[in-house]
């Protein structure tokens, strides 16, 4: 993984280093920035200009100041580089190195970010984003197992179940039981939407907003089941769960037709949010800088019919 510091040497110079990792796969070489900043009695004359100056160095070096903002909170530029980048997407204009550059060190920072915040799993899929080749995935199946709406979801499955045992004697479907079209909506207050999650779209389960580990992987999506008899006595049930999702994003054309403009929010440690359009995030697609691509969960249990 990547470290980056930023410290003071004897010789009162801002050093500036980035160690890269084959397994970052970020973009070309870095090599350190030494500008001089004279440092006297509290802030020097000329200070802030010769800091400017530095920044400008960076940047005409590599997009790799990029970390340095998000982490300092100062995402005014990094901002306003997404929004002018946004505007030649919708345009469907071509975009130089530098640009294609950028967008390659700004989503390998959010995932490298997502990474050390404990989002493990949405780190894992933007990533295989960026460096895949767009083959399937599976990711760990603990934030689905844990999560309120999942949950719900689950018991209401069993009671399907046994009552289909109670009454026949075996299993409905040949026990592929989905939430698609079996689970009735449920929408809820947005304080209830934060801590329990909904039911929508004819069955599709919307994580819990609160629960962000889960929420920034996989917002939305359905529970597949396919259960069988264990054991008779006592009455036990072998049920396998499923998540099958998509890792992409809707262009700004879909967003459009729909008449909706859908943007991820990224808080930051600073208390700031930097806003990324999801058409933007789409549109590396057809810079060929990423590549859409399947992921999945499953889990077993066994249960007790009671």
């Amino acid at each position: 993984m990547g470290k980056f510091t930023v410290t003071n040497s004897s010789e009162k110079k801002v050093i500036l280093r980035f160690k890269q990792t084959a397994d970052e796969k970020l973009v070309h070489n870095w090599r350190s920035i030494k500008p001089d900043i004279p440092r006297e009695n509290g802030t020097p004359e000329g200070y802030h200009d010769e800091l400017s100056r530095f920044w400008d160095r960076i940047k005409q070096k590599n997009p790799l100041w990029i970390p340095l903002s998000l982490g300092t909170g100062d995402v005014d530029e990094i901002q306003k580089e997404i929004d002018r980048l946004t505007i030649k997407a919708r345009k469907k204009q071509a975009f130089e190195k530098n640009e294609r550059d950028f967008l390659i060190a700004l989503y390998s920072w959010i995932a490298w970010g997502g990474f050390i915040k404990w989002y493990p799993e949405a780190s894992q899929l933007l990533r295989h984003y960026l460096h895949g080749n767009g083959t399937s995935i599976q990711i760990d199946a603990h934030i689905y197992k844990t999560s309120v709406i999942v949950k719900y979801a689950i018991d209401a499955i069993k009671k399907m179940i046994i009552d289909d045992i109670n009454t026949t004697g075996r299993i409905r479907n040949n026990g592929n039981i989905d939430t698609p079209g079996t689970l009735p909506d449920i929408r809820r207050e947005l304080s209830q939407q934060n801590t329990m999650g909904e039911v929508r779209n004819h069955g599709h389960l919307l994580a819990e907003q609160n629960n962000k580990r889960l929420k920034h992987a996989d917002n939305q999506f359905p529970l597949y089941s396919k259960s069988k008899i264990a054991s008779h006595g006592p009455m036990r049930i072998q049920t396998i769960w499923s998540v099958r999702s998509v890792w992409d994003y809707d262009s700004f054309e879909k967003q459009r037709r729909g008449n909706n403009n859908q943007v991820t929010g990224l808080d930051l440690p600073s208390g700031k949010m930097l806003r990324l359009p999801d058409g933007l995030s789409e549109y590396l697609t057809q810079l060929e800088l990423a590549n859409v691509f399947d992921y999945y969960a499953e889990w077993e249990e066994i249960w007790n019919v009671t």
